[in-house]
């Protein structure tokens, strides 16, 4: 059995991801992931790309996510450099901070 990539070599993707985030500020404010299988069974990457609110706010979100998963996939290259799926989840930065659970 093949491992991809992504699992085998997780520093580098670590390194790799983070390069990206830096190169994409300040059009997105932190980009975080998880290695798992997708519903298939197949190798895949999780992105959860945090979207400044200001930004958010003056270029409708579909438009910046679009943009966004382009540039992420451009440079990662999750299929063909990781051997891995790419699934992306944006949000804004005030709905990426945890809300507080109210206890009586």
């Amino acid at each position: 059995m093949l491992i991809a990539p992504a699992f085998a070599q997780p520093d580098e993707l670590l390194a790799a991801v983070r390069g990206v985030r830096d190169n994409l500020k300040p059009q997105l404010s932190d980009i975080t992931y998880t290695l798992d299988r997708d519903w298939a069974g197949d190798p895949a990457i999780f992105f959860e790309v945090v979207v400044p609110d200001a930004l958010a706010e003056r270029d409708p979100m579909l438009r910046k996510s679009r943009h966004l998963r382009f540039d992420i996939q451009d440079a990662l290259q999750p299929v063909e450099k990781w051997g891995v799926m790419p699934y992306f989840r944006f949000l804004t930065e005030s709905e990426s901070v945890p809300q507080l659970a109210f206890r009586g």
